[in-house]
């Protein structure tokens, strides 16, 4: 717990509370993860050849709407409605921590945040009704399956960087003990999956939006191009590669390596842990 009597409440970001200051999870953040999750499955589907189409017209402005479009009308197609959760009571259940973003190149910690958050192994309750797309409903058993893939495809990923940076990088971790800890952390969840198929495992709140979750790990996966130069392409379109100096004072380029996509991540400093993961079970 950190010692508060220092800092001002704005350095703080604060979690979702009802007017009575009771902490809770909304029920869209959960939607969603769960709908994100079964974009990604639609979009892997080897009959569907919307990632190649989009790799190969970004810079057809015309085609790139019509193909955002379908990809807005294909996340929409997935009804379910997801109830806000049980409140937490804050005294019992919460806690301020201090995190930073960690870059997965260089495992460097930077920007500082104090946060408010629910504390590991808290339990809630919510409801998922019936989920559907056209006239197929999903059982449990599918969101399960679904949502299960996508993290776990995360979670591949990224002790992918962590291990090959390491060994084949030129990079030496500022702290390995970071590396060792964020791998550590995704072979046990891998294993919990694999041992709890009726239970949904997945991150909330990462901030980035569907696109630059699942959309972007189904570019880079469907990227046959040398080096990936049209995933690579995509990021420098969107902005990644360049970072404001504050000695210039001006916007600077940084090598940016496809294969280094996702870049940050956000960790708690106390024991080196990646945020938002929760897990969902039928009661």
């Amino acid at each position: 717990m950190i010692n508060l009597k220092n800092r001002k409440k704005n350095e703080i970001n604060t979690i979702i509370k009802n007017p009575d200051r009771s902490p809770y999870i909304p029920g869209s953040t959960l939607k969603g993860a769960i709908k994100t999750a079964f974009l990604y499955e639609w979009l892997l589907d080897k009959n569907n050849e919307w990632c190649k189409k989009y790799l190969q017209n970004m810079d057809n402005e015309e085609i790139e709407k019509v193909l955002k479009e379908e990809l807005e009308t294909e996340l929409d197609s997935y009804q379910l409605r997801v109830h806000d959760s049980s409140m937490f009571d804050f005294e019992k259940n919460c806690k301020i921590i201090e995190n930073k973003r960690l870059s997965i190149k260089t495992l460097k910690t930077e920007i500082p945040q104090s946060w408010e958050c629910i504390s590991e192994n808290k339990t809630c309750e919510t409801q998922i009704w019936e989920m559907r797309k056209g006239d197929k409903i999903y059982s449990w058993e599918d969101i399960c399956r679904v949502v299960n893939r996508y993290t776990q495809h995360q979670n591949i990923r990224e002790i992918e960087l962590l291990e090959n940076i390491s060994e084949n990088g030129n990079i030496k971790y500022k702290d390995e003990r970071i590396k060792d800890s964020l791998i550590k952390f995704y072979e046990e969840m891998d294993a919990e999956i694999e041992d709890n198929p009726n239970c949904i495992f997945m991150r909330i709140g990462s901030g980035k939006g569907y696109f630059y979750n699942s959309v972007a790990q189904a570019l880079y996966l469907a990227d046959s191009s040398s080096d990936k130069d049209d995933f690579l392409k995509l990021l420098k379109k969107s902005g990644y590669g360049k970072i404001y100096d504050r000695k210039i004072k001006r916007m600077k380029e940084y090598d940016l390596n496809p294969y280094e996509f996702p870049i940050t991540r956000f960790i708690e400093l106390s024991d080196n842990q990646p945020l938002g993961w929760v897990k969902l079970e039928l009661k």
